[in-house]
């Protein structure tokens, strides 16, 4: 950006009001060696809203006390200095966050993907050895609260951002960049930083899309909660939760999954356990929002499918490998060599997947593909494509037992149609070009 951008930007967020004082009041007594339970109960109980919320959400089942716990004091003795700060934060930026006029932002699906992102965030904490489950939780609420400034403080700017990117136009970052002449992953942080928010959660805003660039290794704590929080968001696009309509099942840099010491198997583990920690999330929050993830429905496991991903080299980490296992799918790799397919041995696949991204930017370049694997196999085949599909083109494949899902898609949408692809019968295999 350049200096008279920035300016602008300052200048804008320093119109937001801030934070309610008891927030700072808050981080002043944490930060304090002398303080005690008594000194944080005192600061929040000097705002009877808050106070309510926070016993209501210590008796809740998120901690599952055998007693009723009716003192601030006692929450921090039981839960903690840490526990209960971050509950003072939570539970303010969620009420600023459901606050205010919506303008071109769906706030619904924007709390839910913050919310979702949240739940990953706290779920993954563990997996990446990141200590404070609660500080991931927070800062997985917060990573696109740019967005939200952007939609209440700089609505006409944001809503051609917004139309621009309903009709598929660039990636998120570029045009808003291109529009506003920052992104809010900036503007997050600018504002996290108005708020006199810990830097942590500053840094996981910022470096959300991108962690890293904000360490290469990912070595410190907290670059593994940036890291996190990076997951986070991913893993709720995943489930179809997602501000951006265009932003489900994106892919996990390798780099960043390596890493963090994570293994595929782990991912499933996220993404089984994503919608029991939603629940989770609203009782931390004392919320109480509607959840529209989609449903994943479970294969029968007495008649267990086999699906054969085919790609030219076997990745780190697949996110429609993560799903289709997650819903009760057998999943394993086929190699592309030379243009031939290779099937492992023993392997008896019952369809096979190719994502368009593996293979080809132009779809013209693996219909010859196809022709073959379906020749040697005789099987079904599911193309995850980019770009719109032709009605009449889509037909014409089916019919010889190829089958399209246009991106972007949600998890539900993958297992839906395959589900659905699985009870036809399979075509003759023949020629594969509609033409």
């Amino acid at each position: 950006m350049k200096s008279g951008e920035v300016n602008r930007l300052i200048s804008t967020i320093d119109t937001v009001p801030p934070l309610p004082v008891v927030v700072s009041s808050v981080l002043r007594v944490a930060e304090s060696p002398n303080s005690n339970a008594a000194d944080l109960a005192a600061v929040v109980s000097d705002d009877t809203a808050l106070t309510a919320r926070v016993l209501r959400v210590v008796n809740s089942p998120f901690y599952g006390f055998a007693r009723k716990v009716t003192t601030v004091t006692e929450s921090v003795v039981l839960l903690g200095f840490e526990t209960i700060v971050n509950l003072v934060i939570g539970i303010t930026v969620a009420r600023t966050m459901d606050a205010g006029e919506s303008h071109v932002l769906d706030r619904r699906r924007f709390w839910q993907h913050s919310l979702g992102t949240a739940a990953a965030a706290r779920i993954l904490s563990d997996l990446v050895d990141y200590p404070n489950p609660e500080e991931t939780f927070i800062a997985g609420l917060m990573h696109d609260i740019g967005k939200l400034f952007f939609d209440e403080y700089l609505p006409d700017e944001y809503a051609a951002v917004v139309s621009r990117l309903r009709a598929g136009e660039g990636d998120e970052l570029k045009v808003e960049r291109d529009v506003l002449r920052t992104d809010h992953t900036l503007a997050g942080e600018m504002l996290l930083k108005k708020w006199h928010l810990p830097g942590l959660y500053q840094k996981a805003a910022r470096y959300h899309h991108a962690p890293l660039r904000y360490e290469r290794r990912l070595h410190t704590a907290a670059g593994r909660l940036v890291g996190a929080v990076y997951l986070a968001d991913i893993f709720s696009k995943m489930h179809g939760d997602a501000c951006d309509a265009r932003a489900y099942l994106p892919a996990v840099d390798p780099h960043v999954w390596s890493l963090l010491g994570l293994e595929e198997e782990q991912g499933r583990r996220v993404f089984l356990l994503f919608e029991e920690e939603i629940q989770h999330a609203k009782e931390f929050l004392g919320v109480a929002c509607s959840s529209d993830l989609g449903d994943i429905a479970l294969v029968d496991k007495g008649e267990v499918m086999s699906v054969m991903i085919v790609c030219r080299r076997q990745p780190v980490v697949s996110t429609t490998r993560i799903i289709l296992s997650s819903a009760g799918f057998d999943t394993f790799y086929g190699l592309l060599n030379k243009g031939n397919v290779e099937i492992p041995e023993g392997a008896r696949p019952d369809i096979i997947l190719l994502d368009q991204d593996d293979i080809s930017s132009d779809f013209a370049g693996i219909v010859q593909l196809i022709a073959k694997i379906r020749e040697k196999t005789g099987l079904k085949i599911i193309i995850l494509r980019d770009g719109p599909v032709n009605v009449e083109e889509e037909k014409a494949y089916e019919r010889q037992g190829v089958f399209m899902l246009e991106k972007p898609f949600r998890a539900a949408d993958l297992i839906e149609k395959l589900r659905g692809i699985l009870a036809r019968p399979t075509p003759v295999a023949g020629s594969t070009n509609p033409g």
